[in-house]
């Protein structure tokens, strides 16, 4: 009987390879585990920086708003030092600002600092206060082109709008015939005193187109403000050649159609009170000033009071009526559409008949001013335009109210 003999080496080197193999793929398993662990620290890592970043960010951004918060209320700004920089929030971030003020402009800088201090950040931009124009140096009229020489209104000018005790009560570039103001200036004191009314008393109180050469109180001038430019601080030379500079579409929209007209009548769009309506205005509009934007055709007859005066302006015919008893109170703009051509992207030029919306005075009393952006196309009846300083103080002091910060464009920066 013979016994074939065994292999002594296969089983052994079956095992070795199978070890080898089982070492391999546990390398590789442990090589796979420590990408994916470094992987993962080092995104979160990432993730922890994005994270204080953000903190840092949002702090400097924090210290830029109270920054220019307090450059609008005082148009000044110390710097706050980081050393004794805010706790925003509950976060534990912390922030501070600095500016520098240079020509009416304040670059304020925000340094933000993370809750565990290790991040860091710093914003900048540059910020301006909107103007306010100060309408008590408003004269009752103003015209950029001619009022002619017709009717019977009686000016009552600003007593220093001219300088100190050097009153004005119109200014046009023209006034009919040259030299002649056809309607006669009474002065304030008089005026309030009731020394402008009656035959007997006007020969001794009142500058007449028969001395007009002595009335130095009816300017003419070529170099009249544009009404636009008095009524809001803007600059709208740009309107006649280029509609994209024209701020008057912005002014626009954000006052028209709170109100609506017919004839006379002044109602409110939609279910606002007229009250309701003017907040509104003040809280949406440029400015913050309590506007009357129509876009059409307006009678003025006893629109504002003494207490709550208006600025109200007419893209349209505007006509003035009213007895002596009807009183209208505040700033009163005839808008022709001298920039219609120009603001519609038209044409590169401006109207040449320089606007041909009618502005017509036919009576009632104006207590404030009347602008007009071109002529007056008619005057007839009689009627008053004073100038009334709590009128103009009141809507001043809206003016005032409604400041707020301008951001130069293109000037944030975090780096």
């Amino acid at each position: 009987m013979s016994i074939s003999p065994t292999p002594v080496g296969r089983p052994a080197q079956q095992g070795m390879a199978t070890l080898i193999v089982v070492v391999v793929l546990l390398a590789l398993l442990t090589i796979t585990v420590l990408v994916v662990s470094r992987s993962t620290v080092t995104e979160l890592r990432v993730s922890s920086d994005q994270n204080r970043a953000k903190e840092a960010l949002a702090a400097a951004q924090a210290g830029l708003d109270r920054g220019s918060q307090i450059y609008l209320a005082s148009s000044s700004l110390a710097s706050f030092d980081c050393g004794s920089s805010v706790a925003l929030g509950s976060a534990g971030v912390e922030y501070c600002y600095s500016s520098s003020i240079s020509s009416g402009a304040a670059t304020i800088t925000g340094t933000g600092i993370s809750a565990d201090g290790s991040g860091s950040a710093t914003v900048t931009e540059v910020y301006t206060i909107s103007s306010v124009p100060d309408y008590g140096e408003l004269v009752p009229f103003v015209a950029s082109g001619n009022i002619p020489t017709g009717g019977g209104f009686t000016l009552v000018p600003n007593p220093n709008s001219g300088g100190e005790g050097v009153p004005v009560a119109a200014w046009s570039s023209s006034a009919g015939t040259a030299g002649e103001a056809s309607w006669d200036v009474c002065q304030y004191d008089e005026y309030l005193n009731g020394l402008c009314t009656g035959a007997a008393s006007k020969g001794d109180y009142m500058c007449k187109k028969d001395d007009e050469d002595n009335c130095e109180a009816f300017v003419q001038d070529t170099e009249v403000p544009d009404p636009f430019a008095l009524l809001f601080g803007e600059d709208v030379s740009g309107c006649e050649t280029d509609a994209d500079s024209c701020p008057i579409s912005k002014y626009r929209a954000s006052y028209s159609g709170l109100f609506e007209c017919s004839g006379t009548t002044i109602t409110p769009t939609g279910s606002n009170t007229y009250d309701e309506a003017i907040q509104q205005a003040k809280a949406n509009g440029l400015r913050g000033l309590p506007v009357i934007w129509i876009e059409g055709d307006c009678g003025v007859k006893n629109v504002g009071s003494a207490d709550d005066p208006v600025i109200m302006i007419v893209e349209g015919e505007m006509d003035i009526q009213g007895s002596s008893g009807d009183v209208s109170y505040g700033i009163f703009f005839g808008m022709t559409d001298y920039y219609s051509a120009a603001k519609w992207g038209l044409s590169d030029e401006p109207d040449a008949d320089n606007g041909s919306n009618e502005i017509k005075l036919n009576g009632g009393t104006i207590k404030g001013a009347i602008l007009v952006n071109g002529e007056i196309t008619h005057t007839n009846g009689n009627g008053t335009i004073a100038y009334d300083p709590s009128v103009l103080s009141k809507l001043t002091e809206a003016g005032e109210e409604g400041k707020g910060l301008i951001r130069a464009r293109g000037t944030w920066r975090d780096f």
